[in-house]
């Protein structure tokens, strides 16, 4: 989330107000939220292709 957020400060420092007065927090954390669960899906499933694969 961290990483996320520096990306999100920077960007909003470059160009003030481009994300609303309320920033992209929220939508950061979406972000951050959905890659998680994203590898939380795809990660178990990749890792049994690559064990059916290798025996």
């Amino acid at each position: 989330m961290a990483e996320i957020t520096y990306v999100i400060d920077a960007k909003e420092k470059k160009q003030p107000g481009k994300f609303g007065k309320g920033g992209a927090y929220a939508q950061a954390y979406g972000l951050y939220f959905s890659s998680f669960a994203g590898g939380a899906v795809i990660g178990p499933i990749w890792a049994g292709f690559m064990e059916q694969r290798e025996v």
